[in-house]
């Protein structure tokens, strides 16, 4: 036969070539295809995937960055022919489409699922490689997961040469070839551009154990997986609690277990956008983490329930309040126990099973810290940084059976975008212990890592089943606030979740160990942030009067009044000195008239028994508690008396706060109403600048019985 072709387009210079066809009827383009894999063979991959129009993560030069990932499991089903319509594969058209036959290999592909803790089939019998005699693999856009054994360095060459490539409209002009004879590296990629494909494949068997394919567009990756085989000592279900203090205060959270996961990242981009530096030389840069998802809820002390924090951009329009949140709560693989990532979310609550202070993936976050700490010393279960220079230290408390937090607190050198500038910043957080309250009164024998001298029983009447005892009994103040007086002894943390079930005071039984001896020492209680004081507020002298004492056995015994729902960080220190209590409680008056004529006036005031000093205050509505006592007319008076004068008219309330080293107490509010009562307009701000610019500010603490 013979085949006429012009050069040069239609209109070109033909050329016509003669050629004889033999037919070879038993002629097979896939004989000398030999797979590596057999049919029940199975492979998982850590995966990662996007596309240029997800919006929730931003596309960069670097790859995607924060991107949860995903885990699939093929499992080898069958090979069979199939003929593929391959393009570019003419001699007419480049968009010409040819059938050509190919041995496929296909698959049953599974994806994980971490709401249901399993993998999940998502479709059978997928191509997962496909070869024949003159192609060892497919050109083409879907992932693929092996290549024949059979295959050879000269086959790739071939086949993806320059021209190839161009016909098939594929955007390199770069490839890189390295066969070993355990390991291939096979690169392509657009010198100009961005686009890539980086596989490394088992030669032993043809299984791809890294696919990279990126551009402007896409991005994915696949990774045979080996970084996040990581064993966590928690189940779904599983429920823990934690006490945190911080630059926002106190908060309790429930942390519960919903499920596994995976999470991705471009661990360079991370370490030079975030942390300055470089990664660590021998480690990837694209790095898969095994995480343990969950949900944390917020204690809310006033409705006594548990708040969850909500997703405030979740995906897609939803109607009604936005969703609870879920979110990684642990996340760790072969080269970190805890993924540097996950720093940015909170502090760390749990390390995988088995993890000790020893290891290397534990070690080399703390060691990132270098920079901010001179001196870092590891124990089996811990870790305590120190910085020489500026005084300062933090310390990581694990249990190395479970690999939970029990501790972590300290100071960390934090930049403060409110202020533009670093600052050192305390805060700590602690593990609880929790017990489901019965009817009627259950015995407690308190539970500590920390304080094994000291033996606490409680006991806890309810009326009905549905509350919990949260407690912790810790060693470590907790809070940047020493003691005001004595030598510390512990710390007693504890919450009943529903108050209104109590039917009697809690009591608590304390056993003191010999080295203080109760018939010469004296025990001092305090109570933190009564009335977000952020301080220490001393016990009053009927608490101190109501603590029975067993002088033979060095024990006491106290109680918790039922009132009110009970959320309490408790401190106990010791001394030879009788304890200071909150100042009595004391009685305002005046000599003003009712009304008063002219805004002149004396205000008088009992005194309060142990108060060193006394803080005037004034308001023009009623002073129901501490949150309006914005700044004192005056502070720091000894006496019992303050002159009042000038007033214009309206109605005034009065208050006198008075002071000493273990409290506050308020006196009643007194009305006082000058003239006619119609206030000048402005009078009342001009009144808090005044207290502002003249007197300094006092923070007042609101008394509570312990």
């Amino acid at each position: 036969g013979s085949i006429l072709i012009r050069f040069g387009g239609p209109e070109g210079n033909p050329m016509v070539f003669n050629f004889t066809g033999v037919r070879v009827f038993d002629y097979n383009i896939t004989d000398e295809v030999v797979w590596g894999v057999d049919v029940g063979d199975t492979f998982i991959y850590d995966f990662a995937e996007k596309s240029h129009d997800d919006y929730t993560n931003d596309t960069t030069s670097n790859g995607p960055k924060h991107k949860f990932a995903g885990e699939i499991k093929i499992n080898v089903t069958k090979f069979n022919e199939t003929t593929i319509w391959l393009e570019g594969n003419s001699l007419g058209d480049e968009n010409d489409t040819t059938p050509m036959v190919f041995q496929g290999v296909f698959a049953d592909v599974y994806f994980w699922n971490f709401t249901e803790n399993a993998f999940v089939l998502e479709e059978n019998d997928y191509l997962i490689g496909a070869a024949n005699n003159f192609y060892p693999v497919l050109l083409r856009q879907e992932p693929q997961f092996v290549i024949p054994i059979s295959a050879n360095q000269t086959d790739f060459e071939y086949i993806f040469n320059p021209d190839v490539l161009k016909n098939r409209n594929m955007n390199f002009d770069e490839m890189s070839i390295l066969w070993g004879s355990n390991i291939i590296l096979f690169k392509m990629w657009n010198s100009t551009g961005t686009d890539i494909v980086d596989v490394r494949i088992n030669a032993t068997n043809g299984v791809f154990m890294n696919s990279l394919m990126s551009s402007d567009w896409d991005f994915r990756y696949y990774e045979l997986k080996n970084m996040t085989y990581i064993d966590w000592a928690v189940e779904i279900g599983d429920y823990f609690y934690f006490k945190e203090f911080g630059g926002e205060g106190e908060r309790e959270i429930r942390v519960t277990v919903l499920g596994f996961d995976y999470y991705f990242d471009n661990l360079s981009f991370f370490f030079d956008e975030f942390l300055k530096m470089p990664l660590p030389v021998d480690q990837p840069e694209l790095q898969f983490f095994s995480v343990v998802m969950g949900i944390v809820h917020h204690w809310d002390p006033e409705t006594e329930t548990w708040v969850p924090e909500y997703d405030s951009n979740p995906t897609g329009p939803l109607p009604g309040p936005p969703p609870p949140m879920f979110r990684p709560i642990a996340a760790a693989n072969k080269y970190w126990a805890i993924a540097p990532p996950m720093l940015k979310e909170s502090s760390p609550i749990l390390l995988p099973n088995g993890t000790t202070g020893f290891d290397p993936e534990f070690q080399n976050l703390f060691d990132l810290m270098g920079n901010m700490f001179d001196d870092i010393s590891y124990g089996f279960d811990w870790v305590v940084l120190k910085n020489i220079t500026a005084n300062k230290r933090m310390q990581y408390n694990f249990s190395a059976t479970t690999g939970m937090t029990t501790y972590i607190g300290g100071w960390i050198y934090n930049y403060n975008e409110y202020y533009g500038h670093y600052s050192w910043d305390y805060f700590s957080a602690y593990l609880e212990m929790s017990v489901d309250l019965f009817p009627t009164l259950n015995t407690i024998d308190l539970q500590s890592l920390w304080v094994s001298d000291i033996l606490i029983t409680a006991e806890i009447s309810v009326s009905a089943p549905g509350s919990k005892f949260i407690y912790a009994l810790n060693a470590i103040n907790p809070v940047n606030v020493p003691l005001p007086m004595g030598d510390e002894l512990c710390f007693l943390d504890l919450k009943i979740t529903d108050h209104s079930l109590l039917i009697a005071n809690i009591t608590f039984d304390v056993t003191i160990p010999s080295y203080i001896d109760l018939s010469t020492k004296y025990l001092y209680f305090y109570a933190w942030n009564m009335g977000n004081s952020l301080s220490w507020n001393g016990a009053p002298q009927e608490f101190y009067d109501s603590i029975t004492y067993n002088l033979t056995a060095n024990s006491l015994r106290f109680e918790i009044p039922m009132e009110g729902p009970i959320m309490l960080l408790v401190g106990i220190s010791f001394g030879t000195e009788p304890p200071v209590t909150e100042p009595g409680d004391f009685t305002l008056t005046s000599d003003a008239g009712n009304p008063d004529a002219d805004g002149n006036f004396i205000l008088s005031w009992t005194a309060s028994t142990g108060a060193e000093s006394y803080s005037v205050y004034v308001s023009p509505t009623y002073i129901s508690g501490e949150s309006q006592l914005l700044a004192p007319l005056a502070s720091n008076i000894t006496g019992l008396t303050y002159p009042i004068t000038g007033l214009p008219n309206g109605t005034y309330y009065f208050v006198v706060v008075a002071h000493n080293s273990a409290g506050n107490t308020l006196s009643n509010n007194l009305e006082v109403i000058v003239g006619t009562g119609e206030e000048i307009p402005g009078y009342d701000l001009l009144i808090v600048l005044v207290a502002f610019v003249s007197v300094s500010a006092i923070i007042i603490k609101k008394r509570r019985k312990l």
